[in-house]
C-alpha cells in the first residue's frame, strides 16, 4: 500500500512540472539506465511527454552540429549517456504501462550485461557463431598477416563490421541478444548504435592518414580483397563527405588499370551523388516505401539504368531492388 502511496504521488508531483523541466531534469542526470522515463511519461501525459522529447532531442544535436543545421551526417557521435537516454525516452513512449516498461529495460540491461561478457571472446577470436563468423575470419587474416599496413586495415574492417554486427544479433534475437521484445530493441538500437559512430569515424581518420600519406590500397599491390576492405571504410565515412568526395575521384583514376573494383566505385558514386542532392547513375541507393517495396532515390537516367550498371559489372537493377525488398519489414 505504502508504494502505491508513493507512486501516486510522484505521479501528481511529475503532473506539476512543464515538459522544459523534466528535459531538464532527463539532460542533467547522471546515472540515465535507473532513471525512471516512464514516471514521468505517467505525469506529462502523452502530448507533454512527446513535447519532451522534441526538447530533449533538439538539445543533444544541437551542440553537435557545427553548421546550426540539421545534417546529422557531420556531427560526432552521441556519448553511451545520451544515447541511454534516449533508449528509455523511447521505451517509454512505447510501453504500454509501468510493468511492460520494467521488464523490457530490465532484458534490455540483461543483454547489454551478456554483450559485455562477450566482448573478451571476440577479442580473442574464439568461435562465437552467428552473425561474427566473417569477421573474426578477417581478424585471423588480419593476426596473420606480415604487412603491418595491411593487417591494420583488415583489423579495422572487421571492427566496423562487429559494430554492426552487435545490431544484427539484437534484430535477429541471437547470440548474446537472445530474445527480445520489439520495444526492448527500440532500447537498445540508439546505445549500440554510439559504438557504429565511434568505430566510422575512429576508422575514417586512420584512412585518411594512410590515403594521404601512402595511396590507395591498389588491386596491384594488395589485392581485390583488401580493395574491398579499405572501400568499405570510405562508404561507411558518411560523417565526412570531403574525404569519401575526394576517394571517389581517386578510385576514378584507378578504373582504367583494374586497381579498384568498379562496383565499388559504383556504390561510392551513388553514395555521393544522393549526399549532394544530385541524381544518382547506378540506382544502388535507395529505402523502403511500403512494407516489402524498396525503391531508389533519383536516377540520372531510369531507361539505360541496365545498361548503366552492367558496364560496371553489377546485375540488373530489378534483380537488385528483388532482394533489398526483403528488408522492408
Amino acid at each position: 500500500m505504502r508504494r502505491l502511496v508513493l507512486a501516486a504521488l510522484a505521479v501528481l508531483l511529475l503532473g506539476a512540472a512543464s515538459p522544459a523541466d523534466e528535459a531538464k531534469r532527463v539532460l542533467a542526470t547522471s546515472d540515465p539506465a535507473s532513471f525512471n522515463y516512464f514516471e514521468i511519461k505517467a505525469g506529462l501525459g502523452p502530448d507533454g511527454f512527446q513535447r519532451l522529447m522534441d526538447t530533449v532531442s533538439e538539445a543533444m544535436l544541437a551542440p553537435q552540429d557545427p553548421g546550426g543545421g540539421r545534417d546529422l551526417t557531420r556531427s560526432p557521435c552521441w556519448s553511451r549517456r545520451q544515447a541511454e537516454i534516449m533508449g528509455g525516452l523511447l521505451l517509454a513512449n512505447l510501453s504500454p504501462s509501468m510493468e511492460a516498461y520494467g521488464a523490457d529495460q530490465r532484458a534490455a540491461r540483461a543483454a547489454l550485461s551478456r554483450l559485455e561478457g562477450f566482448r573478451p571472446r571476440l577479442a580473442a577470436g574464439e568461435d562465437v557463431g552467428p552473425p561474427y563468423e566473417a569477421s573474426l575470419k578477417q581478424l585471423r587474416a588480419a593476426a596473420a598477416s606480415g604487412d603491418a599496413r595491411k593487417a591494420e586495415l583488415l583489423r579495422r574492417a572487421a571492427q566496423d563490421q562487429i559494430a554492426r554486427q552487435h545490431l544484427q544479433a539484437v534484430w535477429g534475437h541471437g547470440s548474446w541478444a537472445g530474445p527480445l521484445s520489439a520495444n526492448a530493441v527500440k532500447y537498445l538500437e540508439p546505445i549500440l548504435s554510439v559504438e557504429v559512430c565511434e568505430v566510422d569515424q575512429a576508422n575514417t581518420a586512420w584512412l585518411k592518414g594512410e590515403v594521404r600519406d601512402h595511396g590507395w590500397f591498389a588491386i596491384s599491390a594488395y589485392g581485390a580483397q583488401v580493395d574491398n576492405q579499405a572501400w568499405l571504410l570510405v562508404q561507411h565515412a558518411d560523417h565526412d563527405r570531403d574525404f569519401q568526395r575526394q576517394t571517389l575521384k581517386l578510385l576514378e583514376s584507378l578504373l582504367a588499370s583494374r586497381d579498384t573494383s568498379p562496383k565499388n566505385y559504383a556504390y561510392l558514386y551513388d553514395r555521393v551523388a544522393v549526399a549532394d542532392d544530385r541524381p544518382q547513375r547506378y540506382a544502388t541507393q535507395g529505402g523502403c516505401t511500403t512494407a516489402g517495396a524498396w525503391r531508389p532515390y533519383p536516377v540520372e537516367d531510369a531507361a539505360r539504368v541496365d545498361e548503366v550498371r552492367a558496364a560496371v559489372g553489377l546485375g540488373p537493377f530489378a534483380d537488385y531492388a528483388a532482394q533489398l525488398k526483403d528488408s522492408c519489414g
